[in-house]
């Protein structure tokens, strides 16, 4: 039982560094907005459909974020996703 356990552990963190690394890509290249709350000086605006064909169909949306212009001001930091449409 100890072998499997430790074999099952090791396929945890696989899938699980996997997981994070795809998410950080999207987040990154494709200035996509992976949820949580959203940092000081950017809100949360509709990127158009999700590129999942079935998520797509039932309405779903995907987010980016863009710069807020109440407090963007007082923030005046760079990003790559902000200077793309």
């Amino acid at each position: 039982m100890s072998v499997f356990g430790g074999m099952n552990k090791g396929e945890r963190n696989r899938v699980k560094i996997g997981a994070r690394t795809a998410m950080s890509s999207q987040a990154q290249l494709q200035c996509r907005y992976l949820g949580g709350r959203p940092p000081y000086g950017y809100r949360i605006a509709d990127a158009g459909p999700h590129p999942h064909p079935a998520k797509a169909a039932i309405g779903q949306r995907i987010h980016k974020l863009e710069p807020d212009p109440a407090a963007a001001p007082v923030v005046q930091r760079s990003s790559p996703c902000t200077s793309r449409a």
